[in-house]
């Protein structure tokens, strides 16, 4: 974190720090995934333990629904990239990532 003048244990840049704007964007969107990483993990194992416990192979098939969401997800991952590979936004530039 000292790349951003950051130091541990601070989760939060202070907003005299010039490097503040770009590090708490980055430092929010990691703690966003976390904030939901449990949530995510508690409900893959009760829809797996649900098909795979009910005795019926073929009720493992029902949750083949779920991956509708999932096209969703590839779709805007190959936005961002796109994006990200034709004009770099300022934070991209700021955090290293150039498409060169």
């Amino acid at each position: 974190m000292l790349r951003y003048g950051v130091g541990y244990p601070n989760l939060y840049a202070e907003s005299s720090n010039k490097n503040a704007n770009v590090f708490n964007c980055i430092q929010r969107g990691h703690q966003n995934s976390l904030e939901g990483y449990a949530m995510f993990l508690s409900l893959l194992l009760s829809s797996g333990l649900k098909g795979y416990s009910s005795g019926d192979p073929k009720a493992r098939l029902t949750g083949n629904w779920g991956h509708i969401g999932e096209l969703g997800l590839l779709i805007l991952v190959g936005m961002t990239a796109y994006s990200l590979l034709t004009s770099p936004p300022t934070l991209a530039e700021k955090i290293g990532i150039h498409a060169n």
